[in-house]
């Protein structure tokens, strides 16, 4: 009986650990996907180093602040959700 617990345990915290990757994708392609449409709108409208520029900032910081503010909400609504 006592090795049922860590079993179990351990078997939540894998599912878990899935969850958050399945998720961390999902939100890494949704975010791709929002980039790549505001780097289009602006993109052909300006000159090639401008969009170099433009297309190493929203894959450099803007990225992976966005990241983070979407997996805090992400964990911040994990944590208020009944189970």
């Amino acid at each position: 009986m006592e090795l049922e617990v860590p079993r179990k345990r351990a078997d939540n915290i894998c599912m878990m650990n899935e969850m958050r990757k399945k998720v961390r994708a999902e939100q890494e392609q949704w975010i791709d996907d929002e980039i790549s449409k505001v780097y289009w709108a602006f993109a052909d409208g300006i000159g090639d180093e401008s969009s170099e520029q433009l297309n190493e900032y929203l894959n450099g910081p803007f990225k992976v602040r966005l990241q983070s503010i979407l997996w805090e909400d992400y964990k911040a609504y994990i944590d208020v959700t009944p189970n």
